[in-house]
């Protein structure tokens, strides 16, 4: 067969497998984290397999190979990242029961219950705390999300398949490193070659299924913690507070402020005896947090998911003026 006639049916054969790469990848299960038919796509990779090796002989799989090293160099080979799928969140700055003008009618009339002598808070300090207002509001909000994506049937089914092909990809190197023993000597440049390079790309896919898994496992552990504890994102809105308020009139009333704070928000809902009593019912829930080194860390900790979880959509979440804003 003439020269160009060889380089034309190469390039038509490395065209029909990327365009097969291409099109499994659309239904392929980790192209959108949730649908994927990997039943059917076994079965298309196999056909396709079978009729194109006759003629390709081994550039079939080479060409996988090269691809993925390709994609490598550009940093762009697909990786497990269930902490995207079940982890991250967007919040919708609409959705929050929280706005600023309703914020600031309810901050001045706790503290004028609280005390008719104590100053006006400055305009400035009211926007601070409003500011923090919707950041706590965006935590919980972010929680209940990923409570809800933790529980969906879909992270136990990705749970076990990770866990399954882990279990399998182990079984795997254990495998291999037997062979190794027996191998004779012969075939030792043929093993370097191939085996080697399975085993790298094996020792690849495992370190990622043991990493996704572990990021999966962390997002189970909120289903047996679902419960959202305001005490400790209080503690945390007191500290933050306490920096604010230290060189102004209010600086030995940090207490009335997180309870004008917890208030204002809807936070805490008002005990059965009003705001008479919702000071010292902020005291003692930020009490338990304060005693127990446990419950930082679980503040901390809390603190840090939601952070990372959260994805910011909609309109600007500190511009709420207006309900629906």
């Amino acid at each position: 067969m003439p020269e160009n006639e060889n380089s034309a049916k190469e390039q038509e054969n490395e065209e029909s497998a990327e365009e097969h790469v291409a099109t499994r990848g659309a239904s392929s299960p980790t192209s959108n984290g949730w649908i994927g038919h990997p039943e059917e796509d076994a079965e298309e990779e196999d056909e396709y397999v079978k009729a194109n090796e006759d003629e390709e002989g081994s550039e079939y799989y080479l060409y996988r190979l090269d691809r993925l090293l390709h994609l490598d160099e550009r940093d762009e080979v697909p990786r497990l990242h269930p902490q995207v799928v079940f982890g991250q969140v967007a919040i919708e700055g609409s959705a929050l029961p929280i706005q600023k003008e309703e914020f600031h009618s309810r901050l001045k009339r706790f503290l004028k219950e609280q005390d008719p002598d104590l100053p006006a808070v400055s305009s400035e300090s009211a926007d601070f705390l409003f500011e923090r207002a919707v950041n706590a509001h965006m935590h919980i909000a972010a929680w209940n999300s990923m409570v809800k994506k933790a529980k969906h049937p879909e992270a136990d089914r990705s749970r076990r398949y990770l866990r399954e092909e882990l279990n399998r990809y182990t079984k795997i190197r254990v495998l291999l490193r037997k062979q190794r023993q027996t191998m004779p000597s012969w075939v030792s440049d043929w093993a370097h070659c191939w085996i080697g390079a399975f085993e790298e790309i094996q020792e690849e896919i495992e370190g990622q299924l043991r990493s996704a898994k572990h990021s999966l496992d962390l997002i189970f552990e909120i289903r047996k913690s679902a419960r959202l504890d305001v005490n400790a994102l209080l503690w945390i809105e007191k500290k933050e507070i306490r920096k604010h308020i230290e060189s102004t009139s209010f600086r030995r009333k940090l207490e009335v402020i997180l309870a004008a704070f917890a208030y204002a928000a809807k936070l805490v809902p008002e005990p059965s005896n009003g705001m008479v009593g919702y000071l010292d019912l902020i005291k003692q829930r930020v009490s338990r947090v304060s005693r127990s080194q446990g419950k930082h860390t679980e503040a901390y900790t809390f603190f840090l998911r939601t952070a990372f979880a959260m994805i910011p959509s909609g309109p600007e979440l500190g511009d709420r003026t207006k309900p629906g804003a």
